[in-house]
């Protein structure tokens, strides 16, 4: 205990260095936003704040173990229960059968099933599932992917120890001479002291072993603060395709229908849990509703700055999308659209100054860019409603500059047939927000007044914080078809709403599709205006550093002695359920 709070002492003397250092580079944040160089201090400060805190929560979990222990019993083994047994004897004889649409099932023989407590006797194979067992040999998945790597070391005739989460109190080592269990890892230390043993570790921690360690967790630090320091290997697996689920419910989940899983794979994304297995199951689809009443943007900094120390609310509302071919972590995105928008609604009901300087701080940043536009789409439909000066400037017209003054208006989410019913004579300025999100030529349509109040030009806006934006003629076409004729016989222009820093660069926009020469329209660029950072207080850098470093944290690593795994199954996959759906 000692040797513990010799360390805590130790690192709540470098926490107060670096929020220190954080301090001073805030103050010169606040001077120069623009500053890359600060930028990239600033967000390496962040992370090691977030390590710092890390190890600092484990070691006063460890420091309050030490204080409450009591001795163990020693560990025991013996035989595992015959249906272990049976089932380890006959899992190289399961079957794989192919579906017209090339996925694949593992069914077992009948009367076994996998050892975990769904006792799921049918496994989905994802695509990535073949990715990741074929780099475990030159890597790695989550739970489910794990009984599928025991499957496929059971026809090789390897020697495995498993362990999980979901059973505490049960280790198994699966060997050509049969199955045993016990109640540690103890057991079974002449085995995992041989490099040619599986070690297979379903969101519980290892100690470091000689074995080729396999560990699959969802991204919570929590879960593998101590084996990520180790060097090694580090995969990621991606949310669900819907192409995937819907191949899993015909094989698995046979009793949840089509339009059923299409509802809730637009409300949750791919999230099996609650897209297929928990479908029926009122109390699990009420967790979105609660996640979305709790957002802020504090929720959101923590989030960003390391979505593996994120509260778990957070895996319900952001994602990671992964390349599928490296199995790398590539960006953060909202689960669903549903998610997106009620996400920013909730947001700006708390007001909009911090989601202005989450946007301008997020710029260059590809891992935030998908967050980043929909949170700046709302933003700017908020702003353009305020009203106010804004800079626009020709795409085709380099020398054409001028500024735009824009009355304060009302934002009126509409329906594609209120669109055809919108008459001038009652409505002569607006912000149309179309509800569906299904214009892909046109975010919405600010209908512009003249000096005396009434209609005189329609801007069709497209709002995005990317500098390549093409135009999608079928798109467009199909908006400028819902719209009323009142609304058609007003001039119309393409404005591309952008942030500040992509105002200046930002180029004209080619229209994609057959069609392209069919509509001349002019396209212009208008800047919309962020606040620096300045919210509540004046130092809202500073707060926000503060609360993404105690969320705790730091980089993630898969390490071991052969491979190491490391998976994130749409950031919310539990063990057990992944066993059933993989």
């Amino acid at each position: 205990m000692k040797a513990i709070k010799e360390q805590l002492q130790r690192l709540n003397g470098e926490v107060g260095d670096d929020n220190a250092k954080l301090g001073k580079v805030v103050k010169e944040l606040l001077k120069n936003p623009k500053d890359k160089v600060l930028k990239g201090e600033y967000s390496r400060i962040i992370q090691a704040l977030a390590e710092l805190n890390a190890r600092r929560k484990d070691l006063e979990e460890k420091l309050l173990a030490a204080a409450t222990a009591v001795p163990p019993p020693a560990a025991s083994f013996g035989r595992a229960e015959p249906l272990v047994e049976e089932f380890w004897k006959k899992l190289p004889d399961a079957k794989v059968s192919r579906s017209r649409d090339g996925f694949e099932t593992l069914r077992l023989a009948e009367g076994t099933a996998f050892p975990d407590p769904d006792e799921s006797s049918a496994l989905f194979v994802r695509p990535c599932y073949r990715t990741l067992y074929n780099k475990i040999f030159a890597c790695i998945g989550k739970s489910t992917f794990l009984d599928y790597l025991l499957y496929r070391l059971a026809c090789q005739g390897k020697t495995v120890v498993w362990c999980s989460k979901s059973v505490l109190d049960s280790v198994l080592l699966f060997t050509p001479n049969g199955v045993f269990e016990a109640t540690s890892t103890a057991a079974f230390r002449k085995e995992l002291r041989d490099p040619s043993t599986w070690f297979l570790c379903d969101a519980v921690e290892p100690p470091s072993k000689v074995a080729i360690t396999v560990m699959a967790s969802s991204p919570r630090n929590s879960n593998y603060n101590d084996y990520a320091k180790r060097a090694g290997t580090e995969l990621w697996m991606g949310p669900w395709s819907e192409q995937e689920l819907k191949a899993a419910r015909a094989t698995v989940f046979n009793s949840v229908n089509d339009e059923t899983l299409s509802r809730l794979y637009a409300r949750w994304g791919g999230i099996p849990r609650y897209v297929l297995q928990c479908a029926d199951d009122p109390n699990q689809q009420q967790k979105l509703d609660a996640a979305v009443a709790v957002v802020n943007m504090g929720l959101l900094w923590k989030s960003v700055g390391n979505i593996e120390a994120a509260l778990e609310v957070s895996h319900k509302l952001i994602h990671v999308k992964v390349d599928e071919e490296k199995c790398s972590r590539k960006r953060l995105v909202f689960g669903s659209k549903e998610i997106g928008q009620r996400v920013m609604q909730q947001l700006h009901r708390q007001g909009t100054a911090k989601l202005a300087d989450f946007i301008k701080w997020s710029a260059g940043r590809p891992d935030l860019a998908s967050l980043r536009g929909v949170m700046f789409q709302g933003l700017a439909h908020d702003l353009l409603c305020s009203g106010g000066l804004f800079r626009v400037r020709s795409l085709s017209d380099p020398e054409q500059r001028f500024d735009l003054t824009v009355p304060k208006m009302e934002l009126k989410d509409v329906q594609d047939s209120d669109l055809k019913h919108v008459k001038l004579a009652t409505t002569g300025s607006g912000l149309l927000v179309p509800v569906a999100r299904n214009f892909a030529g046109v975010d919405s349509f600010l209908i512009l007044p003249d000096k005396n109040g009434k209609a005189k030009q329609l801007l069709l806006i497209q709002v995005t914080v990317s500098a390549k934006h093409p135009v999608v003629m079928s798109g467009l076409q199909a908006s400028m078809q819902k719209l009323s004729r009142d609304l058609k016989r007003l001039k119309h222009e393409m404005y591309f709403a952008v942030p500040p820093d992509l105002f200046e660069r930002f180029r004209k926009q080619h229209f994609k599709g057959e069609a392209e020469d069919s509509v001349q329209m002019e396209q212009f660029a208008i800047e919309i205006p962020l606040v620096g950072f300045a919210p509540d207080g004046g130092d809202g850098v500073a707060a926000v550093a503060v609360s993404a470093a105690s969320a705790g944290g730091g980089k993630v690593a898969v390490v071991d002695v052969g491979t190491r795994l490391w998976l994130s199954e749409a950031l919310e996959l539990v063990a057990g359920f992944a066993c059933q759906v993989i």
